[in-house]
């Protein structure tokens, strides 16, 4: 008999995207709001608007850029000389690193390094932990490496040739879309080659190229209450489900008090849709993330934290406790 797991994920998806049509009728907000992007046609002039805006944001931002001007020595060369740019340790956030304050736009980095001989002439990799939000990255003026959002880690493998034995130079141009950017703590920066690695830790040079307001939101249709359900969990339904492993949450955090309601509603749709009663939902806690806070405060995420085992009245039901990072 095959035995086997059917990975239905999205990522920073909110509970009410899962629930079917039948069982957001128990939210009426939520089924709602839901219930307008069903026009097709307001969805089609949403997108084009959106993404105009957000198309027009990163035309300024380029042109504005200072590292990129059309006729003077660009930033990310190897040969840039990087006179009266200051100082930041890496890992860290500009925001509380340095001066810039919660600035959005682009903010270029860079560092020397000294490249043994034995680690030349041969395949490389670059460990930029992840960035806060979108990079390019390059070693000695060649672009090695570009994502354009935070959450993917940045591993960026490069052909022989491009390290040379000496001083190589490493530019980051980092754009931040909103919030606070930088090089995410608790990640590896390093160069690794023949063997051998670089720590990339310590003080980099930086320098602000353009600043601009938050890039416009967007609106993400799938999240919306049940705009997940049809496509991802409804084809699941013919097969022979034994069981579901559950680890959602930070995209709820913003409204905790619904929580458990939402996450109470959905294992009972589920079990209905499978005609499973006693279908087992096991699920993880959601684990710390957010900064370190010195003083007492309200927390979205300790407060869904709190919501998430008062769905343990459903039979059938656990919880995995502590991270799962």
């Amino acid at each position: 008999v095959p035995i086997g797991i059917i990975k239905d994920a999205v990522g920073g998806s909110p509970a009410e995207a899962w629930l079917s049509a039948d069982a957001l009728k128990q939210f009426p907000t939520y089924e709602q709001q839901g219930a307008k992007f069903k026009d097709s046609t307001l969805v089609a002039t949403t997108k084009q608007r959106e993404n105009a805006a957000v198309a027009d944001w990163y035309k300024r931002l380029h042109q504005a850029d200072q590292g990129e001007q059309p006729g003077q020595p660009k930033w990310s060369a190897a040969a840039y000389a990087a006179t009266g740019w200051a100082t930041m340790p890496v890992p860290g956030y500009w925001a509380a690193q340095t001066p810039l304050g919660m600035v959005n736009g682009v903010v270029w980095f860079r560092k020397e390094i000294e490249v043994p001989a034995a680690m030349v002439g041969q395949s490389a990799r670059l460990e930029l932990g992840t960035l806060v939000d979108a990079d390019s990255t390059y070693i000695n003026g060649q672009l090695v490496g570009t994502t354009g959002y935070q959450y993917p880690p940045r591993k960026y493998d490069f052909a022989p040739g491009v390290l040379k034995a000496g001083k190589n130079v490493i530019v980051v141009r980092l754009i931040n879309n909103g919030g606070r950017g930088g090089f995410t703590p608790g990640k590896e920066y390093r160069l690794v080659a023949g063997g051998q690695t670089i720590d990339l830790k310590g003080d980099w040079q930086y320098k602000l190229g353009a600043t601009l307001p938050p890039t416009p939101g967007t609106t993400t249709f799938q999240y919306q209450p049940g705009g997940l359900f049809n496509g991802m969990i409804a084809p699941v339904l013919p097969y022979a489900v034994k069981g579901v492993l559950w680890y959602q949450g930070e995209s709820n955090t913003s409204h905790p008090q619904d929580y458990q309601a939402l996450l109470t509603g959905l294992i009972t749709d589920w079990r209905k849709q499978t005609q499973q009663p006693a279908l087992p939902f096991i699920y993880a806690q959601l684990p710390n993330f957010m900064a370190v806070k010195k003083e007492p405060s309200e927390s979205g995420w300790a407060a869904l934290r709190d919501a998430q085992p008062l769905s343990l009245g459903s039979f059938f039901t656990a919880i995995k406790l502590g991270s799962c990072a």
